[in-house]
């Protein structure tokens, strides 16, 4: 099964909070690895659960920051 996902935090203690972006990929069937991304890197579409959440959690704008990628 192969499976790729945007996600995006449900909680940020402000607006100006500077997150990092990782890339995890799954290997083998069965481990985990650490993907070094580069400063301007795709994304793929974020997942629908996230967009039915952000606005109860206060977090819609952190879609607009990433956006551009998408």
């Amino acid at each position: 099964m192969h499976q790729c996902l945007t996600c995006l935090p449900y909680s940020v203690k402000s607006r100006d909070t500077n997150l990092c972006e990782i890339g995890i990929g799954f290997v083998d069937d069965d481990h985990y690895i650490l993907v070094h991304l580069s400063s301007s890197h795709p994304m793929l579409l974020v997942s629908r659960m996230w967009h039915e959440q952000s606005d109860t959690c206060n977090v819609t704008h952190l879609y607009s920051r990433y956006e551009g990628s998408i």
